[in-house]
C-alpha cells in the first residue's frame, strides 16, 4: 500500500469513527430528551395534585365547612346567606384550577387519564345544583369560555 493509500484508509476510518460518534450522541440525546419529558410530566402531575389539594384544604378544615360545601353542591337553598357566600368562595377557589388544568392538557404534560379524572371532578361540581346556582350568581365571560373549553376537551 502506498503512503497516499494509507492516508486515504486512515481518513476513511476517521470518517467511520466520526459517524459512529454522531449516531451515539444522537441516541444519547434522544434518551435524555425522553427522560426529561417524563420528569416534566411527573412534576406537572405532582404540582397539579398539590394545587387541587390546596384548593380543597379549607373545605376539609372542619366538619362545618365540609357540611357547607356538600349542602351547597346538592341543596344550596338550605344554606344561610353567610354559608352561601362561603360555598361560593369554595367554588371560586376550586374552579380557578380549570385554567391550569386546560393549559397542562393542551401542552400534553398531563396524562389523558389524569386529565379525565380532574375534568370529570370539575364538571360534576359545576353541573350540580349548587354549581349551576354559583355559575348564575357569578357570571364571568372568561370562566364561561374555560368551561366550554373543558366540556369540549378531548381527553
Amino acid at each position: 500500500m502506498s503512503e497516499a493509500g494509507f492516508w486515504v484508509a486512515v481518513g476513511a476510518i476517521g470518517e467511520i469513527v466520526g459517524a459512529v460518534a454522531v449516531v451515539a450522541t444522537l441516541l444519547y440525546l434522544a434518551r435524555q430528551v425522553n427522560e426529561n419529558s417524563t420528569q416534566v410530566k411527573l412534576n406537572t402531575s405532582q404540582s397539579f395534585a398539590s394545587l387541587t389539594q390546596d384548593a380543597f384544604a379549607p373545605i376539609y378544615n372542619s366538619a362545618d365547612t365540609l357540611r357547607i360545601f356538600n349542602a351547597g353542591l346538592e341543596n344550596p337553598s338550605s344554606l344561610t346567606a353567610d354559608e352561601l357566600k362561603t360555598f361560593y368562595f369554595f367554588m371560586d377557589r376550586l374552579l380557578n384550577n380549570i385554567g391550569p388544568l386546560l393549559a397542562h392538557h393542551n401542552a400534553a404534560v398531563m396524562s389523558d387519564s389524569e386529565f379525565r379524572h380532574y375534568r370529570e371532578l370539575y364538571l360534576e361540581m359545576i353541573r350540580s345544583p349548587g354549581g349551576q346556582q354559583w355559575k348564575l350568581a357569578k357570571p364571568r365571560s372568561e370562566f364561561n369560555r374555560m368551561l366550554l373549553d373543558l366540556e369540549n376537551a378531548n381527553p
